[in-house]
C-alpha cells in the first residue's frame, strides 16, 4: 500500500546549533576579507581559498619580483630581503585553517522534520494537547510540572517553561 506524502512539518529547530555554525562560518568570511586585504597590499585582487594561502601569498611574491630575483629566490625568503611585512597573512592564514571546511549552514539541517502520516498526525496531536493545556491555565493554577508529569514523553518544556512537543513522541 502506497503511502501519501504529505508535506513535511519541523517539529524541532536548534537554533543554538544553527546560530553556532553560523558564527564559525561569518569568523571565516571575516578571515576572507583579511587575507584578501593582505593579498591586495601586493596588488592581488582575487584568492582562491582552496589553495594553501600562505604558499598562495608567497608565490605571488615570487612572480611579482621575477625579473629582479635572478637567483630564483622563494617568496619567502624575498619576503625577508625586500622588508615586506608577511606577519599579518602568517597569522591569518593560519586561523584560517580552522575555519577552511565550514560551509554556510542551512535551517532545514538543523530541523527535525514530522514527515510520515503516523509522525504528522503524532504532531498534530501534541499540539493540540499543548494548546489545552496553554488554555487550561487561563481557568486554573496548575503548575507546569504537573502537566509534564502527567504528560511525560508527549510535551516538553523548552528553557522558558512553555510546553513544546517532545520530538522523540512524534519520530519513535
Amino acid at each position: 500500500m502506497e503511502q501519501t506524502k504529505v508535506k513535511r512539518q519541523p517539529i524541532i529547530f536548534n537554533e543554538h546549533g544553527y546560530n553556532h555554525e553560523l558564527k564559525q562560518y561569518s569568523h571565516k568570511k571575516a578571515l576572507e576579507g583579511l587575507i584578501l586585504n593582505d593579498f591586495s597590499k601586493i596588488g592581488i585582487k582575487k584568492v582562491d581559498f582552496k589553495n594553501n594561502i600562505l604558499e598562495t601569498f608567497y608565490l605571488k611574491i615570487a612572480e611579482i619580483h621575477e625579473k629582479n630575483n635572478s637567483l630564483k629566490l622563494s617568496g619567502k625568503k624575498l619576503c625577508g630581503l625586500l622588508d615586506i611585512d608577511d606577519s599579518s597573512i602568517k597569522n591569518h592564514s593560519a586561523q584560517y585553517e580552522k575555519f577552511r571546511d565550514f560551509v554556510k549552514p542551512k535551517k532545514d539541517t538543523f530541523t527535525l522534520f514530522a514527515e510520515t502520516d503516523k509522525e504528522l498526525y503524532r504532531l498534530d496531536y501534541a499540539k493540540r494537547l499543548i494548546e489545552v493545556l496553554n488554555e487550561l491555565k487561563e481557568h486554573r493554577q496548575v503548575h507546569w510540572n504537573v502537566m509534564i508529569q502527567a504528560f511525560n514523553g508527549v510535551i516538553k518544556l523548552n528553557g522558558i517553561s512553555q510546553y513544546i512537543v517532545n520530538p522523540n513522541f512524534v519520530k519513535y
